[in-house]
């Protein structure tokens, strides 16, 4: 369960009727969000510094890259609070992007998921029996659902949040916490300039908020207002010194160095920055005509149409290591940007291409399933998009892992496993079905929950299937 600011659990008592100072601290306990950025030690000392854990079970779920991944829970030592760990993650996810959130995550259900309703019926009834008391009513009631907005938003349902703490706002616009939750369920859905118009909402009432400050940060951060966004995030650490701040500041002021004589342009959907020192031409011209035409292709593959305006960033090759610390064979990453290393190109080539599609993939993948898609689906799905498909020898490799381990099948998948795992879906089942399993996952429900609803069948199922396919050489 994500733990709130104090290091426990927050808690939410029975709506009885408090006093207005009861409250305060009843909203308080109901809305605080949970701190992220907790480092997990696993056995063997590895660490995984992660946006966001909790415990489900004997699993241990945590999200990072804009993905949800399980580890069993007896594998973590300990787990330590706002500390910075040495990651040793191996190639970055194409999808990997700042928190779903950013610096405020969802709170911890603080009752079951009927309490909620059942006590917003019985002050609604209340209010009609008793219409003088409405301010106070409403009062209790924009609590409640900005209740509901939190056990929504750690449900991964950001539409569901978003809906529940608009209507708790409507009711008490006051409601601060809310407020804030609120900005961070818009950044989630990639709408950023809604949230930053949430984040100075807030900062209007409460200026030295170190949560509006760096979600403030964050918005601008995301538009590329580089130089507002370090603003924001300056001040937000000399209130309140973060580990967590302090590198998202850094990063932000590598960029503007780094970026800071680039060249802007600006399409329908896209924002592009490059170095026009280096990269010569039309080049520029080129990449946003062809991204809006991927733009408008996937948009129609996907039936989504991302809500932001996508940053694009062509680098020198060295200035995108500098930046990204992205391992020397990267092609491009996207972070929730799209950043590309090209070095001196004079125009637009085959490969510059594939690698625009492939990430620009991800940009729709993550958008579409709400930051809830898989590793493997979101590499998958990069791939065919670019016009790959898996290798005789690839297939004929991974059947022969699979006839000589199955117990331990899928556990990790590289990414040519995770082109043929998607290319064995999508064709056994239809691009169609693929495309219902992302929205499936935008609507908060797990990998697991998506595939049944979709497909009839479970994860472990899914794997099965594909590794007897494999075997038997039926393969779509």
């Amino acid at each position: 369960m994500c733990r709130g600011r104090n290091g426990g659990v927050g808690g939410m008592g029975p709506v009885n009727r408090p006093s207005r100072a009861g409250l305060g601290l009843w909203m308080l306990l109901a809305l605080t969000p949970c701190r992220a950025g907790d480092t997990l030690v696993l056995e063997g000392g590895h660490r995984i510094e992660v946006e966001q854990w909790w415990r489900d079970g004997d699993r241990l779920m945590y999200r990072k890259y804009g993905g949800t991944v399980g580890i069993p829970f007896g594998s973590v030592t300990s787990i330590l609070e706002g500390e910075d760990g040495s990651d040793e993650r191996q190639a970055p996810i194409g999808a990997s992007g700042y928190p779903r959130g950013a610096a405020v995550s969802p709170p911890p259900a603080t009752s079951g998921p009927k309490d909620w309703e059942r006590d917003l019926d019985r002050l609604e009834s209340r209010l009609r029996e008793n219409p003088e008391e409405r301010a106070g009513l409403q009062q209790q009631m924009a609590v409640l659902w900005a209740t509901a907005g939190n056990q929504r938003y750690r449900d991964q349902d950001v539409s569901g949040a978003l809906a529940a703490y608009e209507t708790a706002l409507g009711l008490d616009p006051t409601l601060l916490e809310a407020r804030l939750n609120l900005a961070s369920a818009y950044l989630s859905a990639g709408r950023s300039l809604q949230a930053l118009r949430e984040a100075d909402q807030v900062l209007d009432a409460r200026s030295t908020d170190v949560d509006a400050l760096i979600l403030r940060g964050e918005a601008l951060y995301r538009v590329e207002r580089l130089d507002a966004a370090i603003v924001a995030w300056t001040r937000a650490h000399e209130i309140l010194p973060s580990p967590r701040t302090a590198r998202r500041l850094e990063k932000a002021q590598r960029e503007r160095h780094v970026g800071g004589e680039f060249l802007r342009s600006d399409a329908a959907h896209f924002t592009l920055r490059y170095d026009g020192a280096v990269t010569e031409g039309n080049v520029g011209r080129e990449v946003l005509a062809f991204l809006e035409e991927q733009f408008d292709r996937l948009v129609g593959r996907y039936n989504h149409l991302p809500p932001s305006i996508i940053v694009v960033i062509l680098y020198p090759t060295r200035e995108f290591h500098e930046v990204t610390g992205a391992p020397p064979w990267t092609a491009g990453i996207f972070d929730g940007k799209l950043r590309v290393p090209i070095g001196g190109l004079h125009r637009m080539t085959d490969g510059l291409r594939r690698v625009l599609t492939h990430e620009l993939t991800h940009s729709f993948v993550t958008s579409k399933s709400g930051g809830n898609a898989s590793r493997w689906m979101q590499e998958g799905l990069a791939q065919l998009e670019e016009g790959k498909s898996p290798s005789r020898g690839a297939l004929t490799a991974l059947a022969r892992t699979y006839r000589s381990d199955g117990s331990r099948w899928g556990e990790e998948l590289d990414y040519a496993s995770s082109l043929a795992l998607v290319h064995f879906l999508a064709g056994r089942y239809g691009r169609s079905s693929v495309v219902q399993i992302l929205e499936q996952e935008g609507r908060g429900r797990s990998e697991d929950q998506a595939l049944r609803h979709v497909l009839g069948v479970n994860t472990d199922r899914l794997f099965h299937d594909w590794g007897e396919a494999l075997v038997s050489g039926d393969i779509p």
